[in-house]
């Protein structure tokens, strides 16, 4: 089976841009995270309204365009090694490395963390209720490949691609819409009592809300394979425009809040805008992005070769940026520049950490 070059180089750059998204949320505190060095930098509210645009930008994105490419490629693989034998090659590879090393390496970064900010937590606290940590993509990811197993693919694809056929701005209009509408409900009415059940689930919130817009991004993908990208990639640049101004509303509503108060409980239309500058962000961004590397990183390079890694440095890289916050946090820079320098250095690390683990395992 001939590997796809350009989805190899966009995994891999997936994967580092991960590891960026949760040093800005070490650094800045604009968010959840194992450990922040402090509150918002309230003297670079520029720089700080630049740093929740992308946060925002990437968290709409990255983790539904990563189901997408894994859809993408689930037929291809299915259809070489057969169903029992690839459902076991992904136990091995996602089952058992998230409760091996994403269950261990979720517990000890909440443990760092408390040390760090000089919590009461004293003992590592292995509670189930705490919830997968970072191994929750791999956790969602073996279910909706159990699921594609389980229905009729071929029936699926002879259905969707007579869709595909009418597929025009109007219909991803309403289709970004009735996702929107979705993800608005499933957050007021589902995941809001459930956060409430598990209090001590880091991110519990985020993975109930998203996850329709996520099995939708799989499915498409695992459906339409390659042919989703001729059907899109036409309306790439109207697709582009959307996310572009659900940019520039994010970045108007950061550069204008007052951060030095509280949040204030969401309202249903804060919610609902919400729900919709995300799945708008996460269309235009996912479809620019295919479209681009198809066409200009379709060659071998040092990402494609890392590719393999992206699986192992999702589940230990949490660890590396916990540990490495402090050490950046006493540098005398700007926001951006010790971002930069912890993004950098946790990338880097966590990639040789993989590496090494990889020619252990295979010595």
């Amino acid at each position: 089976m001939a590997r796809l070059i350009y989805i190899d180089n966009l995994r891999s750059a997936l994967s580092v841009l991960v590891v960026g998204h949760h040093s800005a949320l070490a650094v800045s505190g604009l968010g959840s995270w194992y450990f922040s060095v402090s509150e918002p930098h309230l003297e670079e509210p520029i720089a700080s309204a630049v740093v929740a645009t992308l946060l925002f930008t990437t968290q709409a994105f990255l983790t539904g365009l990563l189901f997408l490419i894994a859809g993408l490629l689930t037929p291809r693989s299915l259809a070489e090694k057969g169903a029992w034998k690839y459902f076991l090659g992904r136990l091995w590879r996602l089952a058992l490395p998230a409760l091996l090393v994403g269950l261990p390496v979720h517990h000890f970064s909440q443990w760092l963390g408390d040390q760090f900010s000089g919590g009461e937590a004293s003992t590592l606290d292995f509670r189930l209720s705490s919830g997968p940590g970072v191994a929750w993509f791999e956790l969602w990811l073996l279910a909706f490949e159990t699921v594609f197993l389980l229905v009729s693919p071929k029936q699926a694809r002879r259905a969707l691609k007579s869709v595909g056929r009418s597929v025009n701005l109007g219909s991803i209009f309403l289709c970004v819409v009735f996702l929107a509408f979705v993800q608005f409900a499933v957050e007021m009415h589902v995941a809001k009592p459930l956060a409430s059940v598990f209090p001590h689930w880091r991110g519990l919130s985020h993975h109930i809300i998203h996850t329709p817009l996520y099995g939708f991004c799989f499915g498409c993908g695992s459906l339409c394979e390659t042919s989703l990208l001729t059907m899109l990639s036409a309306h790439a640049r109207p697709l582009g425009i959307a996310c572009a101004l659900s940019m520039g509303l994010c970045f108007l509503f950061a550069l204008g809040r007052d951060q030095t108060q509280p949040e204030r409980a969401s309202n249903s239309l804060a919610v609902a805008i919400g729900a919709l500058m995300t799945v708008s962000v996460c269309a235009g961004a996912s479809i620019r992005l295919l479209v681009a590397f198809e066409a200009y990183f379709s060659k071998r390079s040092l990402l494609s070769d890392l590719s393999g890694l992206s699986y192992a440095v999702n589940l230990l890289h949490p660890m590396i940026v916990v540990l490495l916050t402090p050490l950046v946090a006493t540098l005398s820079l700007g926001l951006i520049s010790q971002i930069a320098i912890l993004w950098a250095s946790s990338a880097a690390v966590s990639y040789g950490v993989a590496g090494l683990i990889r020619c252990i395992s295979i010595v």
